[in-house]
């Protein structure tokens, strides 16, 4: 026959370590959906700039281009 005080303290042991892993994996799972969301405003937020910034490289580029192609035409006449 089985010891009552030992069945009882093996229960709660299994349940302390349960519940530990729980909180632990619910912690974790928290922090990493959170660096997760941020990771990705962060990387959208980074491709949205550099996309604007190359449309502006790209007016710009194309403004010098055709001043440049004025200046040398009105020189050849």
């Amino acid at each position: 026959m089985p010891l009552p005080g030992f069945a009882n303290k093996t229960s709660q042991h299994q349940t302390k370590i349960l519940l530990r892993r729980l909180l632990v994996a619910s912690f974790v799972l928290q922090i990493v959906v959170a660096v997760g969301i941020v990771g990705y405003v962060c990387f959208r937020n980074g491709e949205r700039v550099v996309e604007e910034f190359a449309q502006k490289l790209i007016a710009k580029t194309g403004k010098r281009v055709e001043e440049k192609l004025t200046t040398v035409v009105e020189n050849t006449h």
